[in-house]
């Protein structure tokens, strides 16, 4: 059975759940949906640095390809909850 991990901002499954991921990604597919992928930081590496750090926790941790939201960082009392739910529902459906 496949795993989806749903969180606001790129790092949170790490910091939230990562040694879980990594131990479940042994013996089934796991996967992060990310709500709002733009949180990027300002960095010298950018949003395309960004994006490829990432792509490169995703593969330490073993997880399959993560789904990207683009809904707004911070604001999310500006997104109606439908919205939300029907993103994760697809995420839920690509898994």
């Amino acid at each position: 059975m496949p795993v989806l991990i749903v969180v606001a901002h790129p790092d949170d499954e790490v910091l939230g759940c990562g040694a879980t991921a990594a131990a479940l990604a042994s013996s089934m597919e796991v996967r992060t949906c990310f709500l709002s992928a733009d949180a990027a930081p300002d960095s010298i590496a950018g949003p395309a640095g960004f994006m490829e750090d990432i792509r490169t926790a995703q593969r330490i941790l073993e997880l399959q390809e993560p789904i990207f939201g683009d809904f707004p960082t911070w604001r999310w009392n500006t997104v109606p909850h439908r919205h939300l739910v029907q993103f994760i529902e697809s995420a839920i459906g690509a898994s």
